[in-house]
This record gives structure tokens, C-alpha cells and sequence, in this order.
């Protein structure tokens, strides 16, 4: 993810590295990839995510289009994986999208 994420930002990659028990897990079998984002104000919307490479580096990511960072805040996130034999949530993560002018 970008270090420095401000309000309105179109393009900002979300990178996602999936892990368990601190190694890379392989989710290249996820049928369905979505990164949920909570807003600052509470809201939680949906979005696809895509892999980075070809899921077996475990790495999903997100970019950014017109009208996502409306809000300046502290948003958290989780990636929800969606499999054949079953479903999984990541943990999870915050990132802070700063106010503009």
C-alpha cells in the first residue's frame, strides 16, 4: 500500500499478504476475492479484489477508482477468500487516508 494515502486518491494499490502461521499461504484455489473496507464514518462496502501475481504468493490487491477514499480517517480492512471446500477472512488492518486542502 501507498505510505502516504490522501483523500479522494485515485490509483492507490491495497496489497494484501495472506499468511498462516507466518507463511505465505497459496490461495491461488479462491474462487471469490473480496476486500472489504470500513469507512471512517462506519460503513463497510464491498470490493473485488484481484491477485497479485497468480495466488500463490498469497498476495491480493485492490486499486483504488474515483469515489473509494472519500472519507479522511482511519478505515480498516479484511480480505474474505471464498474456496471450494470452504470460506476464510484474513485478519484485520488499518491504514489512515489523510485530509487534502
Amino acid at each position: 500500500m501507498a505510505t502516504k494515502i490522501s483523500k479522494n486518491d485515485v490509483g492507490t494499490v491495497i496489497r494484501i499478504s495472506v499468511k498462516e502461521n507466518d507463511a505465505v499461504f497459496n490461495a491461488s484455489a479462491a474462487t471469490v476475492k473480496t476486500l472489504f473496507l470500513k469507512t471512517p464514518n462506519g460503513v463497510v462496502v464491498r470490493k473485488s479484489a484481484l491477485f497479485y501475481t497468480d495466488g500463490t504468493d498469497g498476495v491480493c490487491e485492490y486499486t483504488t477508482i474515483t469515489g473509494d477514499l472519500h472519507e479522511s480517517g482511519r478505515w480498516s480492512g479484511q480480505l474474505y477468500l471464498e474456496f471450494p471446500n470452504g470460506r476464510w477472512y484474513t485478519s484485520m488492518f488499518s491504514f489512515v487516508v489523510e485530509d487534502t486542502l
